[in-house]
């Protein structure tokens, strides 16, 4: 969970987060275990801060997120691509 938040920090810049913003992400080269999970990062702002003070995050298992079967998951696959971009 470090590693998908950090990732996500360094490749956003703080001028393109503003309150209320969520950031989905089940990249794996951002920390993601495999392709059902989904990490939530959201920012909190203190009054009328500028930048956050802090990130609330969350990861949590989907059962499908789009595939050929149900679970994502094909048995009979032979390549493997994950990431969702938005």
């Amino acid at each position: 969970m470090q590693a998908a938040v950090k990732y996500q920090l360094e490749s956003l810049s703080y001028d393109g987060i503003s309150e209320g913003d969520v950031i989905l992400c089940n990249h794996p080269k951002a920390g993601g275990s495999h392709l059902p999970d989904l990490t939530v990062l959201t920012p909190v702002y203190h009054k009328h801060s500028k930048t956050p003070v802090f990130f609330v995050a969350n990861r949590g298992h989907h059962a499908d997120i789009g595939g050929l079967v149900p679970g994502s998951m094909p048995p009979h696959s032979t390549s493997l691509e994950q990431a969702l971009y938005l």
